[in-house]
């Protein structure tokens, strides 16, 4: 359900939304329904240059009444997913997982996707995260419960396009902070 959230609220304000989702999520309908109709494209997980030629061919065919959905984190934040995430990044990048480090509801980001992005764009960019959808583990499961006891919170901030950082590992340091705002905003509104 959570990652219909973006499509749903942009398609709400008027846009087409386009997705760069991971391809075993097509296994839920409801992606068909959402993104396969709009020219989103579906990667297969640890899919390297096939990938990122998506994403920039999704970036370049961005108009003013597209907004392109890319879930950095790459898959539904579970606590061992955490913590599997933080060890490889210890290992293989001590510095940003030090920068990381006090994370405790999201993943850390893969810059990858969300670099090819902003390198084939010249759109603003829009950073969501939500509170309150965790308790439903399918959409029956959410329409079950309707109406909803507790609220769905939801924070969006937009970031300028001439307010990204230059330079790949800036733009991945601009990302982890994000991804840091994002976590604290979760502790602060979570149930």
């Amino acid at each position: 359900v959570d990652a219909s959230l973006p499509a749903l609220l942009y398609q709400r304000l008027g846009f087409r939304s386009r997705g760069v989702i991971m391809a075993e999520l097509l296994a839920d309908p409801g992606f068909d329904l959402l993104y396969s109709r709009t020219g989103s494209v579906f990667i297969p997980r640890d899919n390297g240059p096939e990938a990122l030629a998506l994403v920039r061919k999704v970036g370049e065919e961005v108009d003013s009444t597209t907004a392109v959905v890319i879930f950095p984190e790459g898959r539904l934040f579970r606590p061992e997913r955490l913590e599997r995430a933080s060890a490889r990044l210890r290992t293989e990048n001590p510095d940003r997982a030090a920068r990381l480090s006090s994370l405790r509801h999201v993943l850390p980001p893969r810059p990858a996707g969300v670099l090819a992005l902003i390198e084939s764009i010249t759109a603003d960019v829009v950073v969501i995260a939500h509170v309150g959808l965790d308790q439903y583990s399918s959409f029956t499961d959410l329409a079950k419960a309707v109406p909803l006891r507790d609220p769905i919170r939801i924070s969006a901030r937009r970031v300028r396009r001439d307010e990204l950082p230059d330079g790949a590992r800036q733009q991945i340091a601009w990302l982890d902070e994000q991804w840091l705002i994002l976590d604290d905003w979760i502790a602060t509104n979570a149930g």
